[in-house]
């Protein structure tokens, strides 16, 4: 009996043994034939390890290579396992370590990539990757690849059929800065793969915002996220310290609050609401950042709206000057239009809109008194002398803006009232030399002599019934040159 039950025994080890060895994927052969046929691809490992008790293999020199220019490698990576875990259905592996890993892949290949959810064989309890890296290729030639670097990824409860928590650290490259994110993913919904669950908050520190010939700037940037993969809404806020404009001395504290709604399948972008402050003024933006059919790229769509901004802050971004050129209220409504491409971002812009001034009025002591001088003679005051003060006159302004793309801003339909002054001007503000070109026409019942001395009065005096009249109002011809810190007014004769 002793016998029979040690054969029966042997037996029954033997048994077992070709079990595991059958059941249980930790052999090489085994793992090569697995990947190969999840993810139809070439699998190459250098060694290989294995242990029994407990189940557990390492493997060094991995690669894994799609034909459709997918290219996966590892430097390192252990997989560990228990019997009761192997045993249950979906399989499950207790931890997967993985290092120095670099995923290449075509940008547009990327949506094609093979995904398992809730129907796997296979869960995973932990999973830790250090070392990473994804580039995205375009294909196109001198076009170096979209290269993000993983510092650290660790996922628990990976394809359990319930939600997967995350944590990441890694280096974004455009714009280029630093995020961590923490939170949850899934179940995944294997059926339809973008109704998938996302939740969690991220920072984004660091980051460079420069646009070359357009703006500069460092953003940090935090939030929190949810919503499935094709419609995540994200919410936070972002801080740039120091926002320039290309061709500005001055920067800004720009400090926004932001809704937006984004694609991860396509990394289409909707603007719901940007509440943006800068100084003492307030703007919001809309719109949305997204591919348009049969066009390369991205195409920006903004709809910004100011109410009760002031003309200087807007002005200081576009001047080399510390003090702008005018100063007073401002309402603006645009619409910015940015195409994708490689030209000069300037030069891309579109804008269509409207904007009021109201009691503006000029920064510069010359400008200012001879505009100031012009109503008094309006309102019938006297002349003063040089040195006397005049009561500061303000103009509320009216007008269009419009920039079909070229660097270069109409501004149209430009109407402006003084005291006993109107008029109306169009012209271009150019957005690289901030050179103003602008010709009108204003009427008045004041003197024009009275706005300057010495021989310009006199000329002005032999000059005057030259210009047109009508019930007593002059009618007026000028041009506007020079540039936005210094504007350069001339009556044309």
């Amino acid at each position: 009996m002793a016998v029979a039950g040690c054969i029966t025994l042997a037996l029954m080890a033997a048994a077992a043994l070709l079990f595991l060895t059958w059941k249980f994927p930790l052999r090489r052969e085994a793992v090569i034939r697995s990947i190969a046929q999840k993810t139809q691809s070439r699998v190459e490992i250098g060694s290989f390890e294995t242990k029994w008790f407990p189940p557990r293999f390492t493997a060094r020199g991995v690669k894994i290579s799609r034909p459709d220019g997918v290219v996966l490698t590892i430097g390192w990576a252990a997989v560990s396992a228990t019997y009761t875990g192997l045993l249950r259905s979906p399989r499950r592996l207790h931890d997967v370590e993985a290092t120095d890993v670099h995923l290449v892949a075509p940008a547009q290949r990327l949506r094609d990539l093979k995904m398992s959810g809730g129907g796997s064989s296979l869960a995973v309890r932990y999973l830790h990757i250090t070392k990473a890296g994804l580039d995205l290729t375009s294909g196109a030639a001198g076009h170096p690849p979209l290269q993000f670097v993983i510092h650290s990824l660790a996922v628990r409860d990976l394809g359990a059929g319930s939600a997967a928590r995350f944590r990441i650290a890694m280096h974004n490259p455009k714009p280029s800065g630093d995020i961590r994110s923490e939170g949850s993913f899934g179940p995944f919904d294997g059926t339809h793969p973008l109704e998938t669950p996302l939740s969690g908050s991220f920072t984004f520190e660091h980051a460079d915002i420069a646009i070359p010939r357009a703006i500069a700037g460092t953003l940090d940037a935090s939030g929190t996220f949810h919503g499935p993969l094709r419609a995540i809404s994200c919410t936070g806020t972002a801080d740039v310290p120091a926002f320039q404009v290309y061709g500005s001395s001055n920067s800004v504290h720009l400090s926004s609050r932001f809704d937006v709604t984004v694609n991860a399948r396509n990394g289409d972008v909707v603007l719901n609401r940007v509440l943006s402050h800068f100084d003492r003024t307030t703007f919001t933006a809309s719109g949305s950042i997204a591919h348009e059919a049969g066009a390369p790229g991205k195409l920006a769509k903004i709809n910004v709206d100011e109410q009760q901004g002031t003309v200087e802050d807007l002005l200081i971004l576009f001047t080399r000057h510390k003090t702008p050129a005018m100063k007073g209220s401002i309402d603006f409504r645009a619409v910015f239009t940015i195409p994708p491409g490689p030209a000069r971002f300037l030069s891309k812009l579109g804008v269509q809109g409207a904007f009021h001034i109201h009691r503006g009025y000029f920064t510069n002591p010359k400008s200012r008194s001879a505009v100031d001088r012009l109503t008094s003679s309006a309102r019938g005051e006297p002349k003063r002398l040089k040195s006397e003060p005049t009561e500061l006159a303000t103009a509320d302004v009216d007008g269009k803006v419009s920039d079909p793309g070229a660097g270069i801003v109409h501004l149209s339909d430009i109407d402006f009232r003084l005291p006993g002054t109107s008029g109306e001007m169009d012209g271009t503000f150019g957005l690289y030399q901030k050179d103003l070109r602008f010709k009108g026409r204003f009427e008045t019942e004041g003197k024009l002599a009275d706005t300057t001395y010495g021989f310009k009065s006199a000329m002005l005096k032999v000059l005057s019934p030259l210009w047109r009249k009508r019930n007593g109002w002059k009618s007026v011809p000028f041009d506007i040159g020079g540039t936005a810190s210094q504007p350069r007014f001339r009556l044309r004769m």
